[in-house]
């Protein structure tokens, strides 16, 4: 006869196997993940496809599944998901002093252009969720030098080629810099929206 405590962690770990299993399938990093016994405690043994480090948790049953799973993101984020620049240029009208400068370099006062592009800002953002079935890749703000930008906010991007196939020259170094990379992304892909609180929890 089963106890209340064997029911509740029986419960505990289907519910974790499925939750897991949705999260793995939109993570943007592959992941192998396998229900074992290790040092004489069960948990999951999470392997890194891309780098071959595996990871170990024990199951905390004491703990609700969100949140365990939650503890899990927080390390694969910090060592492996991948992450995008995004580039901000403005058109500046040139200081007296800059075109000087110009013209003691020898440039000639009828051929010299009024403006410049300018670098004004970059963001970091951080891909952290992927429906590629869709190419649809979501994405956080992680660190900004731009006024107003707010951490942590959350956009959802359409990837107008494979979203696979993007994801996958990026783990295998096809694209040779971060850079490289970011730009691939940004100048492929259409802002559908950014996502509220509330959008947040029905993309989970």
């Amino acid at each position: 006869m089963l106890t209340d405590d064997m029911i509740t962690t029986d419960m505990w770990e289907k519910s974790f196997q499925k939750k897991f299993s949705n999260f793995c399938s939109k993570s943007p990093v592959l992941l192998k993940m396998s229900i074992r016994i290790q040092d004489g405690s069960k948990g999951v043994l999470l392997n890194h496809v891309n780098s071959d480090r595996t990871y170990f948790f024990p199951f905390n049953y004491d703990q609700n599944v969100k949140d365990f799973i939650a503890d899990i993101k927080r390390l694969l984020v910090n060592n492996h998901y991948p992450r995008v620049v995004q580039t901000l240029y403005e058109n500046h009208k040139k200081t007296n002093s800059e075109l000087a400068e110009e013209l003691e370099k020898g440039g000639k006062v009828d051929e010299l252009n009024q403006f410049c592009v300018k670098k004004v800002g970059e963001r970091i953002y951080r891909i952290d969720k992927v429906l590629p079935w869709k190419n649809i890749a979501i994405i956080v703000l992680e660190k900004s030098n731009v006024p107003y930008d707010e951490i942590g906010s959350t956009l959802k991007y359409s990837y107008q080629k494979s979203l696979v196939l993007f994801l996958k020259n990026y783990r295998t170094n096809v694209f040779k810099s971060i850079d490289e990379a970011s730009d691939d992304f940004f100048n492929n892909s259409l802002l559908v929206s950014e996502i509220t609180s509330k959008k947040k929890e029905e993309e989970k």
